[in-house]
């Protein structure tokens, strides 16, 4: 007879990996502030290549440090926005 082994989530077990999501959180927040500064840096020109204006720098250079895509999820949308459903 198979025998299916079921461990549940517990508070327990979601505690013990704060920590490394702290971390791993605290990261994402540097390196945004990382990427925003060098951004800011750019001369217009190489900001014309890119295809961006002072105005929209000045603009992303203004987010906070911890303004960004959810942890985990590469190009999911921030707080507040949906995706557009398929109808």
């Amino acid at each position: 007879m198979d025998a299916t082994y079921f461990l549940p989530r517990t508070h327990q077990t979601r505690l013990r990996g704060w920590p490394m999501r702290a971390l791993a959180w605290l990261g994402a927040c540097l390196e945004r502030s990382r990427q925003r500064h060098h951004l800011a840096g750019l001369t217009d020109e190489l900001l014309g290549d890119i295809g961006l204006s002072r105005t929209e720098v000045a603009r992303e250079c203004g987010r906070w440090p911890w303004d960004g895509p959810p942890l985990g999820r590469p190009g999911a949308p921030g707080p507040g926005i949906r995706r557009a459903s398929a109808r």
